[in-house]
């Protein structure tokens, strides 16, 4: 049997295009399974109630340099 790991983080996070000088600024909750788990269908019902709960709350699939690049054009 395996254990499921899970990691909850608060990300706040400074981005900077060196090129044009633009900073954009993010703060973001990350919750990640940081093993094997059988059960990633608890994690998706967690999520989807935290993201219902608290209305300021989106799902990302971006990467982090993704938004950067986006959020620094």
């Amino acid at each position: 049997m395996f254990r499921c790991q899970t990691q909850v983080v608060i990300d706040c996070v400074e981005y900077e295009n060196i090129t044009n000088g633009k900073i954009a600024k993010e703060c973001q909750m990350e919750i990640e399974l940081k093993s094997f788990c059988q059960n990633r269908i608890n994690m998706k019902r967690l999520t989807d109630k935290i993201e219902k709960k608290l209305n300021c709350l989106t799902a990302v699939e971006e990467s982090k340099y993704q938004r950067a690049l986006k959020m620094t054009e």
